[in-house]
This record gives C-alpha cells, sequence and structure tokens, in this order.
C-alpha cells in the first residue's frame, strides 16, 4: 500500500485468510456461515483491534486499518492470498483480490474448499495433510519470489 513516508515495499506478500476490511460489511454481520468465527465474535475482534466500534467509527474505512480499501498500485511483488471456502470472510477476500489485480498487483488466489479461516494453521483440527498441503503451497510460491524469478508465476488475469 501506497505510504505517506518512502518506504520500501516488501518483496513478497503471503496473506493466509487475511481480513481486509474492518469496517464489518453488511454481509458479515448476516452470513450463516460454517465458520468458527460468529458475526458476533467478528465485531468483538474489530472492536479490540481498532479500540473503537467499527459500525460506526470512520477509523474502520481507514485504509491502514482495512487494506482492502487501500490502493496497492506500484506494489512490485506478487501476493499469494490463502482462503478457506467457509470462511466468512470470504467476501471480502475475494474482493480484496479483483481489487488487487484491478491495479496491477500480480495475486496467485488459492481458496481451499470446505475450510474455514485459517484452516493452514490449525493441523490439529483439520489434519496433517491439509498443513503440509498449505505449507507446500506457501514454499511453492515463495521460493521462485527468493530467487527473483517471478515472471514464471501464473497470476491470472489482471481485472475481472
Amino acid at each position: 500500500m501506497k505510504s505517506p513516508t518512502p518506504l520500501p515495499h516488501p518483496l513478497s506478500l503471503v496473506l493466509i485468510s487475511p481480513w481486509p476490511e474492518l469496517h464489518v460489511p453488511a454481509e458479515f454481520l448476516h452470513q450463516r456461515g460454517e465458520d468458527y468465527i460468529t458475526p458476533a465474535l467478528g465485531h468483538e475482534m474489530a472492536s479490540h483491534y481498532l479500540g473503537v466500534d467499527p459500525c460506526v467509527s470512520p477509523l474502520a474505512f481507514d485504509p491502514y486499518a482495512s487494506p482492502g480499501l487501500g490502493d496497492f498500485c506500484g506494489f512490485a511483488g506478487p501476493m499469494l492470498i490463502m482462503a478457506g471456502e467457509r470462511e466468512i470472510l470470504l467476501g471480502a477476500i475475494e474482493r480484496f483480490v479483483v481489487r488487487l489485480r484491478c491495479q496491477g498487483v500480480r495475486v496467485v488466489y488459492e481458496l481451499e474448499k470446505g475450510m474455514p479461516h485459517v484452516y493452514g494453521l490449525l493441523g490439529d483440527f483439520f489434519g496433517g495433510d491439509v498443513v503440509k498441503r498449505a505449507i507446500g503451497e506457501v514454499a511453492a510460491f515463495v521460493g521462485p519470489v527468493l530467487r527473483a524469478d517471478v515472471e514464471d508465476m501464473d497470476n491470472g488475469p489482471l481485472c475481472c
């Protein structure tokens, strides 16, 4: 994201179940998904993070709190975004992916069927195979980045 002070961009980003919009979109409050994060818990977590109620504070719309609303034009490094199909945040994550691609960011988006929020970090609940596959995807993404071989990566269309 563009910074008011000139800081160097990271080489790349790996985002596992990111929370790109803290303003608690309407679909989040009414969603009855199969994620372990309920709308009430999500609201409480966002309130603690911001220090104010995200439903009434303009702070929730600040791109430094809600990066899904930010400007990533000029971000050179590719991003890997991983999400579970049962994420309560799935709509916000997919809007973030589209927004990034429309801004010219190279995004690899991995959606794991049947999985909830941060599934790849919850091996004890979902079994080692899911975690090994998620870690393998991260390793396969990061390896070429570290070798500065990002031109070989498939990053999909820039915009839908």
